[in-house]
């Protein structure tokens, strides 16, 4: 599953509990504003249960020097 997804599924504040951030930190992952940090991404990872997999947190991620 993608993090959007699940973040959409269980809601903003659930998930801001879960993973230890704050509410607008999960809204921007939600919309794709931002994406989580390397360390974080694996945290989310352990704390879904696999439910969220690192290629869904990542997905649609440009490479760096790409416009």
């Amino acid at each position: 599953m993608d993090l959007p997804t699940y973040i959409k599924t269980h809601g903003d504040a659930y998930c801001a509990a879960l993973f230890d951030v704050k509410e607008r930190t999960v809204a921007s992952w939600r919309r794709r504003e931002n994406y989580p940090r390397a360390v974080k991404a694996q945290e989310i990872v352990a704390k879904t249960a696999g439910a969220v997999s690192h290629d869904g947190i990542f997905s649609g991620v440009k490479p760096a020097g790409h416009v």
